[in-house]
């Protein structure tokens, strides 16, 4: 029977929704009554015409059969059953997004991108073709992100064939045909532009097609249009954006004869290793084993090695925050390293403001503060900070409001509220300054030095004190210089003098 919304499949599995048709398959979402109505998905052979109907539901057969050989594979579909006689196949369903979509979605590809790609992919392929299967159809479309874990799945095997177990230099050299770039397209040997020269005669053709996906991912053009538009030199079109070590995989990759290409996922890994920022990346990976280590001893290590590699560290993130949690003095190293993975921990940090623990929560607004800018995205939690009455994590924010700027223009009324009840010049210049610095007219606000009897708006303070600092300083470097001594009981005092000035202070709007 044909499957249509509402079918009910071998007494199990219920159609819900037509996803696509197309090559020799329809396919459904379905939902199993036999496993909670789990939702699946359901693809039946449907007979085209142009070619003989026994190849092809063999063809659809055998797409079965190399999913249950790599059953339980963590990035490849997993097989659910085959029902024989309704000619249906079911597969787990996968969610997420497709490269194809995400390209449309975010744009070009960079070249790390490129990179983590590459190194996800070839492990897929190196499974896959150990399995001897080439799956002959690699592009975007058929490379998807999961949507929970992020991890990059291999679809569609619905033109995969198993080999006889020869290696690539085998199946080439017994091989009469030639290698024509121009070579024109055939239903089932998979889709032009990403079609190998040597019509996948050996596992390196997926790697042609690897390749080909690259370039796409890189320009936003399909290889087929890259191809017409720059002929020969259209494996050049994507020099501009990667480095030269990244390049000449991504051209070994491309390569027409099949022996001058690389011939195993291995090999491409291997010359991976090369490429500075997957160095990086083993660094990091290696450092993430010392963090998840039992051995107190490796963890500070590990963190300090994490520290350098900034934002690159973010993996590390979680694990950061439960060392931080899991000590109750704190963890200076880990802060630090929170810092300076910058705006990828700020949620992270400002989720530990909600610890009971006092030290926790100055550390937490401390690095806020030292984040800075990147802080952006929790500046309202920031500014709700200026009300706590611990003066550490008020300070704390109101640096932190200083290095944002314009948006955190809600906190005015609170650092102005600090400066009318302010008796003394302590921290004014600090107050005034971060003011300014989000936006707010200082010379509005009016200084009234009680005992000089001097007004000074905001700006001629802050004038004011960095003179007097000034010379507090050039005094002190007059003094060692004419190697002085203070005589007993005398201290060097800087500014104006011992006696910090009693002020008032007005808003005038």
């Amino acid at each position: 029977m044909n499957l249509e919304i509402g079918s009910l499949l071998s007494n199990r599995y219920e159609i819900i929704e037509e996803l696509k048709s197309g090559g020799i398959g329809e396919t459904f979402l379905a939902k199993d009554h036999l496993r909670f109505d789990e939702k699946c998905v359901v693809k039946q052979f449907v007979y085209t015409y142009f070619q003989d109907k026994k190849d092809l539901r063999n063809l659809f057969k055998e797409e079965a059969r190399i999913l249950l050989q790599l059953e339980k594979y963590s990035q490849t579909p997993n097989l659910l059953a085959y029902i024989d006689d309704q000619d249906c196949m079911v597969q787990e369903l996968i969610q997420g997004q497709n490269l194809e979509d995400e390209l449309q979605s975010n744009g070009k590809f960079s070249e790390t991108q490129i990179l983590d790609l590459l190194s996800e992919i070839l492990p897929i392929l190196d499974f896959v073709h150990k399995k001897g299967i080439i799956h002959k159809d690699i592009k975007p479309s058929n490379v998807m992100r999961q949507e929970n874990s992020g991890k990059l799945l291999l679809l569609d095997f619905g033109i995969s064939k198993r080999m006889d177990g020869s290696t690539a230099e085998q199946i080439v050299k017994n091989s009469n045909h030639k290698c024509d770039i121009q070579q024109p397209y055939s239903f089932p040997d998979g889709t032009k532009g990403y079609q190998s020269p040597d019509n996948y005669s050996s596992f390196s053709s997926d790697l042609y097609s690897l390749g080909a996906t690259c370039l796409h991912l890189l320009t936003g053009m399909s290889p087929e249009d890259l191809q017409t538009l720059f002929d020969e030199s259209w494996i050049e079109s994507g020099k501009q954006y990667i480095s030269d070590n990244t390049y000449s995989i991504i051209k070994n990759l491309l390569a027409i004869d099949p022996l001058e290409r690389f011939q195993a996922a291995q090999d491409v890994l291997i010359e991976l290793q090369n490429i500075d920022y997957i160095k990086r990346k083993n660094d990091i990976q290696v450092s993430l084993s010392l963090l998840s280590s039992p051995v107190d001893h490796f963890k500070p290590l590990a963190v300090n090695s994490l520290s350098k590699f900034g934002e690159d560290s973010q993996i590390a993130i979680p694990q950061l925050i439960e060392l931080i949690k899991s000590q109750n003095e704190g963890n200076i190293e880990a802060w630090d390293t929170l810092v300076n993975i910058g705006a990828k921990a700020v949620i992270p940090i400002a989720n530990l403001l909600k610890d009971e623990r006092q030290l926790i929560r100055r550390k937490s607004a401390w690095a806020l503060s030292e984040i800075g800018i990147d802080a952006i995205e929790v500046v309202s939690s920031i500014i709700e900070l200026i009300r706590d009455s611990d003066n550490e994590i008020c300070k704390s924010a109101i640096i932190a409001v200083g290095k944002i700027g314009l948006p955190a223009r809600n906190a005015i009324p609170l650092i102005l509220d600090i400066l009318i009840n302010m008796e003394y010049d302590l921290n004014c210049t600090f107050y005034l300054k971060t003011l300014d610095a989000i936006g707010y007219d200082i010379n509005n606000i009016k200084i009234y030095y009680i005992n000089e009897e001097v007004i000074r708006n905001g700006s001629e303070h802050i004038a004011f004190d960095l003179e007097q600092k000034n010379k507090a300083s050039l005094e002190l470097m007059r003094a060692i210089e004419a190697q002085s001594h203070t005589k007993t009981g005398e201290s060097w005092c800087f500014g104006s003098g011992s006696i910090v000035p009693k002020i008032k202070i007005e808003i005038f709007d």
